[in-house]
């Protein structure tokens, strides 16, 4: 059972989907991802793609989110506990502080509110 990817260092993950994961679709990254390619993640924690630094020359390309900005996962191993663990998904990509470059994300919304971005502010 594996809750996030455990990627260390210049990984490629092409056509992942990320779903009901509270971690984020590739959290912990510590070091750095080589790229990020035609992903999904729904209800995946605040941010589809935590990312930590721009490595041998990260890359996020047209990936997908979808969220109703308000499921919270449960938990691993306690579903329908009421444990909550991570928040509504918002936002593809987390702060970037690391200039990695993206383009074609897209988030869309079924319900909620609709305060959604492709990189959190």
């Amino acid at each position: 059972m594996v809750r996030a990817l455990r990627q260390v260092y210049s990984v490629n993950s092409i056509f992942g989907s990320y779903v009901l994961n509270g971690q984020g679709g590739n959290r912990p990254a510590p070091m750095a991802f080589a790229a990020r390619l035609a992903s999904n993640g729904e209800n995946t924690g605040e941010s589809v793609f935590v990312v930590g630094q721009n490595g041998y020359g990260s890359l996020i390309d047209g990936n997908e989110a979808s969220t109703n900005c308000s499921t919270v996962c449960s938990k691993w191993g306690t579903a329908r506990s009421g444990v909550p663990m991570g928040l509504p998904t918002r936002y593809v990509i987390d702060d970037n502080k690391a200039g990695i470059p993206q383009a074609g994300n897209h988030i869309s919304t079924y319900g909620g509110d609709g305060n959604v971005a492709i990189v959190k502010p």
